[in-house]
């Protein structure tokens, strides 16, 4: 009987120096696989510069951005879109510079303008057309608080035909009106020899002579 017990005894022995040793030999790599760190992604690499929209463009396909990556990423996309067409817009049409700004003329100063321009002139300076009338001068100046010229020469269609021609100007807004006096006398083209406020001395080509008031509107 005791032999039994002590083969038993040895038995048991053996059994648990074997669990002993297949344990030691397990627990390594048991503790080995616990002390190491579970598996994770790998750290996103940082993006590349994105120094141009290309270059920033090209960061989204990388597979390491994360969603929020990813969604800032595309807002700086399309920021950067809206300047750069911003940008082409305008190198295609350039805003216009600024006008200088217009002079805002008085009354007085529009009055003193046209008094101290007030004398006779050469030729019509454009005033009338060719076709209306040939103009030899005119006299400019201010009555009754208006604008005047007043043109001496023929009529076009009629050389023989004397005539004045009256451009009134309402200072300062610059509206106009047109009027033609003929005389009676068809001397050919006159001109306007003299000038004595309110009076012009018109004079034809064979020397004879008129007094056209201004103020009137009428001969003397």
């Amino acid at each position: 009987m005791r032999k039994t017990l002590l083969t038993v005894g040895i038995i048991l022995l053996l059994a648990f120096a074997g669990v002993v040793v297949v344990t030691r030999w397990l627990l390594p790599g048991v503790s080995q696989k616990v002390a190491e760190p579970l598996a994770t992604n790998p750290p996103a690499p940082p993006l590349r510069e994105a120094g141009n929209l290309q270059q920033m463009k090209e960061s989204l396909f990388d597979p390491a951005l994360d969603v929020t990556m990813r969604e800032n990423l595309t807002e700086k996309i399309e920021l950067a879109q809206k300047v750069q067409q911003a940008v082409q817009e305008s190198a295609a049409s350039p805003a216009p510079k600024d006008p200088p700004a217009l002079p805002q003329y008085s009354m007085s100063t529009v009055m003193g303008e046209w008094q101290s321009a007030s004398g006779i002139y050469e030729g019509s300076d454009g005033l009338v057309r060719p076709e209306d009338a040939t103009i030899a001068n005119y006299w400019q100046g201010v009555v009754a608080g208006k604008g005047m010229a007043v043109l001496a020469g023929a009529d076009a269609a009629d050389p023989s035909q004397s005539l004045l021609i009256i451009l009134t100007t309402e200072l300062p807004d610059g509206a106009s009106t047109y009027q033609r006096i003929l005389l009676k006398e068809k001397a050919g083209k006159i001109r306007i020899l003299q000038a004595d406020f309110p009076r012009l001395v018109l004079q034809s080509a064979e020397g004879q002579q008129w007094i056209f008031n201004v103020e009137t509107l009428s001969f003397e």
